[in-house]
């Protein structure tokens, strides 16, 4: 399930980009420079920086033509590592897709664009607008979360959930706007992401 969440994660952060107004700076399929600057990737995305049309290739995603398709599957592979440890074993992404597989998959890209305890905390928002008792919005996904979460399942209401999760998200897309004018230029595309329109 890994693999198919983090096919969809990919669709939204692209390839390179160094945007003025991102706060991450420079980026690598949604990796960020500025907090994860000792991923090893960037050592390869330097190398194909450095080559003459590496920078297009970058932006394409495919440093093959610069640098050849070795070089290529190594950072591919960096890249799905990097997800898988900073993100969907955090998040136990295993239990979540087992619980429901869209609902892992949008856990992820929420904790990818967001960071994880947004992540977290989010899931237990909209959780809490289906269960009871309530459960503690601290961001951590731990046996009570899931454990909410299987109830949530066995009434039905799981789909639900997962549209009251990406409306929470993209309300607090709108309010990082309000608080950081600046970001204003991001908005519309992290609502279409929020909310998986085209």
């Amino acid at each position: 399930m890994f693999r198919k969440c983090l096919e969809e994660v990919l669709q939204y952060e692209g390839a390179y980009s160094n945007h003025k107004s991102d706060l991450g700076g420079e980026t690598y399929k949604g990796i960020s420079r500025f907090y994860h600057a000792d991923w090893e990737g960037w050592e390869i995305v330097d190398m194909a920086k450095e080559r003459f049309g590496g920078l297009a290739a970058l932006k394409k995603g495919d440093v093959t033509q610069v640098l050849g398709s070795a070089y290529q599957h190594k950072l591919q592979q960096l890249v799905a590592l990097f997800y898988k440890n900073e993100f969907w074993d955090r998040l136990r992404g295993d239990e979540l897709a087992a619980i429901d597989g869209d609902l892992a998959c949008e856990v992820l890209d929420i904790a990818v664009n967001m960071g994880v305890r947004q992540a977290g905390k989010l899931l237990q928002k909209a959780i809490n607008h289906f269960a009871l008792p309530h459960i503690a919005e601290d961001g951590v996904i731990g046996e009570q979360t899931l454990g909410a979460l299987t109830l949530v399942r066995l009434s039905g209401n799981i789909k639900a959930l997962v549209v009251v999760l990406q409306k929470l998200r993209a309300l607090h897309y709108a309010t990082i706007v309000a608080n950081n004018p600046a970001q204003a230029v991001f908005l519309r595309g992290w609502i279409k992401r929020a909310l998986k329109i085209s």
